[in-house]
C-alpha cells in the first residue's frame, strides 16, 4: 500500500505549446457539495467527501412495489420476524424466513401502531375516530380488542418492558399505563403523544407534538420536562451506546437544502492513509558542477539521513508495510439555524447537543453501537451518523418518498419500511457488488487541453475502482457532438485524461467489490490548461483624493481567464496636446495615487494597461487596456473682477477659466464673519458668475469688503475691496 500525492502533469501531444497558457487549472472534488452534484448508483456520499459503494439493500415486499401502499409501523417480534402494518388496506403482515403472511386485517380502520411483548404476543393499535388496542396471540386467528377508551382518538406508541405495558395516545396528549388496570400515569402539554421509551431505570420518556417536548416519567411523581426541542413535533426516542437520550425531530413544511462550505478540521481519530497505486519516479540525475568553483566542504559533516517513501515503514524483514496519514471528516452544516429537522442528544444533566441537521423529515431511529440510524423522507434516504468521528452518510438511497420505519434484529440487520412506493427492505453488512458515480459536467469556459487527473482514496484487498472520462463543446454531455467515454482505467495515483480537447469534461467512476471490503474515494484533481488568452479590464475610475489636494485616486477593476499574475501600467494625456506620458508601471495592485498639482490646467484621460507576462512564456503574454472618462485639472484660482461700487451696492464677475464657481462668500470689515452669496441667477452653475451685494446701511467711513471665490476643485480666490460711506 502506498501514499500518493503528486504533482499533476499537464502535457498534451499533438498541440502546439505556443497558444497554450503556462498556468495549469483545476477542477478538484474533496467535499460533499463537490460530489452531490453528481448522479450515482449503490453508491454514497459522506459529509466528509468520502464516495464509496453502499450496503447491499434487498427487496423484501411486495414484488412488484405498489407506489400507493404507506407503511405505518414495522417492529421486530422476539423470534426475529418482522411485523408491519399498512395502509390504506389495513394489513397486518409477518415476514419470516422469505416468506409473507397477512395474519389480520382491519377493514374500514387505520393501523397506527404495533408492538410485542415478551411472550411472543402482537398488539395492533387501530382508529376509526376512536382508537381501539388488539391482541394476536401466538396460534391465534383473531386479533382479541383489549382496550377500547372513549375518549381516546389514537394510540401512536405502545410498549412493553416485560412488567407493564405503556401507550402513548391523543388527542389530549397523555401517557396511560394498561397493567394491571388502564390508568393515566401523565397528561402532557400537547396533542398527541407520538413516541415513548423506556430507560434502564423504569423511567419512561414521552415525545409530543405542537411543541416538540420530551417529558420523563416516574412512579409517584410529575412528569419532567427534559427538552424542548426548535422543532413543533418529536418523531423518535432511542439511547445510545452510552444511554444517553437522542431525540429526533419530524416538523413539517417545505424544507429547502442550502449548500454550504465544508468546515476545516476534524476529530481526534486513528490516521489513515491513502493505497491507490502509486509509480513513483525515479530521481533525476544532477548536473556536472565539478568546474564550478566551490566552498570546500568540512570533514566532519554528517551524512545526511536515509529517508524512505513518506508513505511506506520498514519492517523487520526487510519488507514495505503501510504507515498511517490523516482524513478529513467535517460537520453536515446543510441548513441554516433551526431548519429542517435535527438529531439531539440530552446528557445526564440535561445539556442538548445537535448531532445532525438537515433540510428533511426524521421517521425513525435505531442505534447499532456507535452508529445511529435515521429514517428520513422526502428523498426515501437512510441516514448513518457516527458522533464520535461525526460522519454522516446517506447509506442507501430508495426509490421511495420516505422510509417511515426502521427496525434491527440481533444480527446486525437493519429492516426498512418504505411509503408513497411501499415496500420492506433488509440491509445486512454486504457491500454492493457494484457502483457507479458519474460527475456533472465540468466547464473550462473555453476549449482546454486536459492533463492528468490525481486521485486520493483507498482500495482494500478485493475492491476495484474503474475511471473513465469523456468531453465536448455543448453543455449536454448527451449530444451526440461527445467524444465517446475513454476506455477504463484501474485508478491509480495519477492517470491521464484519454479525452480530446473540448471545454466541457465529465469523469465516470465504477467501484467493484467482492462484497467484504468498501473501495473509497476522498479526492480527485482533474488537470486543464487553457489557451492564453488576453485580460480584461472592465472599468478605470478617477476620483479626487480625499487625504492629498490636488491628487487623484485611480482605480480599476481587472480579471484574468487564465487566473494569470497580473501587473500594470499607468499613463496620462492632455487631450488634444500630445501622446501618452506613464505614470506608473509593474504595478500589482489596481490602484494609483497620482499627484496632480504641477499638472497644467486642462483635460485629461488616464489609460492603465494590464499585462499577464510575467505568467506566460518570454514572448506569449497578452495585454489588455481601458482609457477613463475625462478629468478634469484645475489648479488655477477663480478671477474677480469687475468691480462697480454704487454707494453701499458692489457689483463684480467672477470667473474660472477650467471649472465652474461653486461658492462666494464675504466679509464685512472682518475675515472670520463670513457670509454666502448665491449669483445674480440665483443658482451657482457656470464657469462666469455675477454678483450683486447691498451692504445695506454702514456707518460713514471707510470700510473693508473682503470676497472670496471657490471653484469645483477647491481653488480659491480673494479680493479686497474698500468701501467709502459719506456722512
Amino acid at each position: 500500500m502506498k501514499r500518493f500525492w503528486v504533482l499533476l502533469f499537464t502535457g498534451v501531444l499533438g498541440l502546439s505549446p505556443s497558444v497554450w497558457a503556462v498556468k495549469t487549472q483545476y477542477w478538484t472534488h474533496t467535499t460533499f457539495n463537490d460530489f452531490s452534484a453528481g448522479e450515482y448508483e449503490n453508491v454514497v456520499i459522506s459529509n466528509q467527501g468520502n464516495v464509496k459503494l453502499s450496503r447491499e439493500l434487498h427487496p423484501l415486499w411486495p414484488e412488484p412495489q405498489d407506489s400507493t401502499v404507506v407503511i405505518t409501523s414495522l417492529i421486530r417480534m422476539p423470534d426475529q420476524s418482522v411485523v408491519f402494518a399498512t395502509f390504506p388496506d389495513s394489513r397486518v403482515i409477518r415476514l419470516h424466513q422469505g416468506k409473507s403472511d397477512t395474519i389480520a386485517r382491519f377493514e374500514g380502520k387505520t393501523i397506527t401502531a404495533l408492538a410485542s411483548d415478551t411472550t411472543g404476543s402482537l398488539y395492533v393499535a387501530v382508529t376509526d375516530g376512536q382508537a381501539e388496542l388488539f391482541r394476536i396471540d401466538a396460534g391465534k386467528e383473531r386479533p382479541e380488542s383489549v382496550y377500547k377508551p372513549e375518549d381516546i382518538n389514537y394510540i401512536w406508541s405502545i410498549i412493553d418492558d416485560g412488567h407493564r405495558m405503556v401507550i402513548g395516545v391523543g388527542t389530549p396528549a397523555r401517557v396511560i399505563e394498561l397493567s394491571p388496570q388502564p390508568r393515566v400515569i401523565a397528561t402532557l402539554d400537547g396533542d398527541n403523544v407520538l413516541c415513548l421509551l423506556v430507560d434502564k431505570k423504569g423511567g419512561v420518556y414521552a415525545g409530543t407534538d405542537r411543541s416538540g417536548l420530551v417529558y420523563r416519567i416516574l412512579a409517584g411523581t410529575r412528569p419532567e420536562l427534559v427538552f424542548d426541542a426548535p422543532e413543533d413535533e418529536v418523531s423518535s426516542l432511542a439511547l445510545d451506546s452510552m444511554d444517553r437520550l437522542l431525540v429526533a425531530t419530524a416538523q413539517a413544511g417545505e424544507h429547502v437544502r442550502s449548500k454550504t462550505d465544508s468546515p476545516t478540521g476534524k476529530p481526534e481519530q486513528p490516521a489513515r492513509e491513502s493505497n491507490l497505486p502509486s509509480e513513483t519516479p525515479s530521481n533525476p540525475k544532477l548536473p556536472d558542477h565539478s568546474s564550478d568553483i566551490i566552498p570546500e566542504t568540512p570533514a566532519d559533516l554528517p551524512a545526511p539521513p536515509v529517508t524512505t517513501q513518506p508513505s511506506e515503514a520498514s519492517t523487520p524483514d526487510g519488507s514495505r508495510k503501510s504507515t498511517s496519514g490523516p482524513i478529513q471528516p467535517g460537520r453536515n452544516t446543510s441548513s441554516g439555524e433551526n431548519s429542517g429537522n435535527a438529531l439531539y442528544r440530552i446528557s445526564e444533566t440535561g445539556l442538548a447537543t445537535e448531532l445532525f441537521r438537515d433540510a428533511l423529515v426524521i421517521y425513525d431511529l435505531v442505534v447499532d453501537g456507535d452508529w445511529i440510524y435515521l429514517a428520513t423522507g422526502e428523498s426515501g434516504n437512510l441516514y448513518a451518523i457516527h458522533p464520535t468521528t461525526e460522519e454522516q452518510t446517506v447509506v442507501v438511497h430508495t426509490n421511495a418518498a420516505q422510509i417511515s420505519r426502521i427496525a434491527k434484529t440481533d444480527d446486525g440487520t437493519l429492516y426498512l419500511a418504505t411509503s408513497n412506493m411501499g415496500g420492506v427492505y433488509s440491509l445486512n453488512q454486504d457491500i454492493a457488488r457494484k457502483g457507479f458515480y458519474t460527475s456533472p459536467v465540468l466547464d473550462a469556459g473555453l476549449m482546454s487541453r486536459f492533463g492528468k487527473m490525481q486521485l486520493r482514496g483507498r482500495l482494500p484487498e478485493g475492491t476495484q475502482l474503474w475511471i473513465s472520462t469523456r468531453s465536448g463543446n455543448t453543455e449536454d454531455a448527451e449530444s451526440a457532438t461527445w467524444s465517446d467515454w475513454s476506455e477504463p482505467q484501474e485508478a491509480k495515483e495519477f492517470l491521464d485524461i484519454r479525452s480530446p480537447s473540448a471545454r466541457y469534461l465529465q469523469y465516470k467512476l465504477e467501484f467493484r467489490s467482492e462484497g467484504q471490503s468498501v473501495p473509497t474515494l476522498e479526492e480527485i484533481r482533474l488537470a486543464y490548461q487553457k489557451p492564453n488568452i488576453a485580460p480584461r479590464i472592465d472599468s478605470v475610475t478617477v476620483e479626487n483624493d480625499p487625504n492629498q489636494p490636488k491628487s487623484k485616486t485611480i482605480t480599476w477593476s481587472a480579471t484574468d481567464p487564465n487566473e494569470d499574475k497580473l501587473t500594470y501600467t499607468v499613463f496620462v494625456r492632455a487631450i488634444g496636446r500630445g501622446g501618452w506620458v506613464e505614470l506608473a508601471k509593474d504595478l500589482e495592485n489596481p490602484t494609483y495615487t497620482w499627484s496632480a498639482r504641477d499638472a497644467a490646467d486642462g483635460r485629461y484621460e488616464i489609460k492603465v494597461v494590464a499585462s499577464d507576462a510575467l505568467d506566460n512564456e518570454p514572448g506569449q503574454g497578452h495585454t489588455a487596456s481601458r482609457i477613463s472618462e475625462t478629468v478634469a485639472i484645475d489648479n488655477t484660482a477663480p478671477v474677480i473682477g469687475d468691480v462697480t461700487i454704487n454707494g453701499t451696492t458692489v457689483t463684480f464677475r467672477v470667473v474660472d477659466r477650467n471649472g465652474l464657481i461653486t461658492s462666494l462668500d464675504y466679509a464685512i470689515n472682518s475675515v472670520q464673519h463670513w457670509q454666502r452669496k448665491l449669483p445674480d441667477d440665483n443658482i451657482s452653475d457656470s464657469p462666469e458668475e455675477r454678483y450683486t451685494l447691498d451692504l445695506g446701511p454702514l456707518p460713514p467711513g471707510q470700510h473693508t469688503l473682503t470676497l472670496r471665490a471657490t471653484d469645483n476643485e477647491g481653488n480659491t480666490a480673494f479680493e479686497t475691496i474698500a468701501v467709502s460711506v459719506s456722512k
